[in-house]
Order: C-alpha cells, then structure tokens, then sequence
C-alpha cells in the first residue's frame, strides 16, 4: 500500500486499498458495481481521484458495510436533498454521457 503514500495507487491495489478506507472488505460484486459506475484508469489513480471514489463508494455501499442495525445512517441535510430532487430538471435539455446521467441518477436514489 505504499503507493497511495506517494501520490498515485495502482489499480490492482484498488480493492484493498478502498476496502482499508472504508473500514471492511468489498465484494467482488460491490467492486464491480462501483467501477461500472466510475470506471477507472488502466494502470493508476492519483490520491485525489482515489479520494473521491472513496467517498462516493461509502455513500453508495453505506447501508452495507454497517455492522450493527442499530446504527444509523445520517440522512444528507436538506439543502443537498433538494439539490437531487430537481436533479432531473436541472438535467433537461443537456446532452450527457450515459455513464454520467446513470452515476447521478444513482447518487440521487442513494437517499
């Protein structure tokens, strides 16, 4: 895990690497939901990219990685709810890439 010490990880210390971030292992499966969602470089991510996935990957798996169901999940605060409700008329009329609309609409469904 040097690598992400420096200021690039490589890609095949991804799944560890996010994994000690996120505090638990991921799937093969959550793995592969998450770069279907943000694909990722060939070779290395730099440190802020990593940081970013990271951060959307605990929001995207958060009900998952619990491990008590009495812990609770904070809601997100009001101002970021109302940002992705209008998600889809603050959409209307751009041209996106399919990967982009589909990565937005899934932060949106998040909750």
């Amino acid at each position: 895990m040097e690598s992400i010490r420096i200021e690039r990880l490589l890609v095949s210390d991804f799944g560890k690497a996010l994994g000690d971030a996120l505090g638990g292992r991921l799937t093969d499966a959550q793995l592969g939901r998450l770069t279907g969602l943000v694909p990722l470089p060939e070779k290395a991510l730099d440190k802020e990219f990593f940081v970013l996935i990271a951060a959307f990957a605990e929001r995207l798996f958060c009900y998952e990685l619990l491990a008590a169901d009495d812990v609770e999940v904070e809601p997100r605060d009001l101002v970021e709810q109302l940002d992705f409700q209008q998600l889809d008329e603050r959409l209307e009329g751009l041209i996106l890439e399919p990967l982009l609309h589909h990565l937005l609409t899934t932060i949106r469904d998040l909750g």
